[in-house]
């Protein structure tokens, strides 16, 4: 063995095995010249159904399960290979600045009976952001994308984006208590540039629906609930009709379209007092409205596009 080394350096085999139960521990220690400085190591572990395979560096895994490091004021990583409960694998690396705490970047999982599947980029587990994708036969596991915010973000962080090639935003989600998706309407925009206003915010030029339902018969694709309420507050239906409730009780107020060019509704419509006559409006029109006639009283007028106003009814 010695012939394929490089003169200034040796492989020393270091037999440790420890007999306790059915634990069983061996590492083989890659050794810096004559010195005492042992960096690498390759260490291999069974107890029961836990085994582990690992190549480490400035770093001594005990068969315990406990680590140490070796030299503080130098960085240590590792790369480990862990089968436990016999139905799972889990491929490791991690990584610690010199002085420093563990930090495990990467994570591959997977089960042995082909339920799921998983990697993890990110600190797994330590209260920061990471980022989970699963697949397997398990049903919780099929096409499962996860993003873990990190504890205590801001709304204004970012959990998701898409960027165009130039480094502007075109798809963007933020996290913290409440979630804000922003979407770029056109090549202009830029959804990194946006300020939190709204939960759902599409900037730009539309030159398509910006939401679309297709659907048919009473699907009600726009629906808004009133905090601890019973029934729906609003509701739009497919065939464009509207209703609206109290939030604990059931809709008492509707207003669609009844024929070409006919707007309809069952119930009744109140109109408040104008303190001014409005304005007339463009050629072939009228407007509705209501408005004090100087002596308290309540009239309904229409006023035609001439300027004129035609009073209808007056308050008896």
């Amino acid at each position: 063995m010695s012939s394929t080394v490089p003169s200034d350096a040796y492989v020393r085999r270091h037999n440790e095995t420890l007999e306790r139960e059915t634990v069983k521990c061996r590492t083989l220690i890659f050794q810096d010249s004559d010195s005492d400085h042992r960096p690498f190591r390759i260490h291999t572990y069974e107890s029961g159904s836990d085994k582990i395979f690992a190549i480490l560096y400035n770093r001594n895994q005990q068969s315990t399960g406990s680590v140490s490091i070796i030299d503080s004021t130098k960085e240590a990583f590792y790369f480990e290979l862990e089968s436990f409960f016999e139905n799972l694998f889990e491929f490791n690396i991690g990584i610690r600045k010199a002085g420093g705490i563990d930090f495990r970047p990467w994570s591959f999982s997977a089960d042995y009976d082909q339920g799921k599947a998983g990697l993890q980029l990110g600190n797994y587990g330590s209260g920061s952001t990471y980022a989970s994708i699963y697949g397997g036969t398990s049903a919780s596991a099929l096409g499962n994308i996860q993003i873990t915010q990190k504890s205590g973000a801001p709304e204004a962080h970012r959990i998701f984006t898409i960027l165009r090639q130039d480094g502007t935003g075109v798809f963007e989600i933020r996290g913290g208590t409440r979630p804000h998706v922003f979407v770029a309407a056109d090549g202009s925009s830029n959804t990194g540039a946006l300020g939190l206003s709204g939960l759902f915010r599409i900037q730009g030029t539309l030159n398509e629906p910006g939401i679309r339902f297709d659907g048919s018969g009473t699907t009600q694709p726009i629906v808004a609930a009133g905090w601890g309420g019973t029934q729906y507050k609003y509701r739009c239906f497919e065939n464009g009709k509207m209703s609206w409730s109290p939030g604990n009780a059931a809709a008492d107020v509707e207003l669609s379209r009844i024929g070409v060019d006919v707007l309809g509704t069952p119930d009744s419509l109140e109109m408040t007092e104008l303190s001014t006559d409005i304005p007339a409006g463009l050629a072939n029109t009228v407007r509705l409205y209501s408005r004090d006639n100087g002596a308290g009283k309540t009239q309904l007028v229409a006023r035609f596009a001439t300027g004129a106003v035609q009073v209808l009814a007056t308050e008896p």
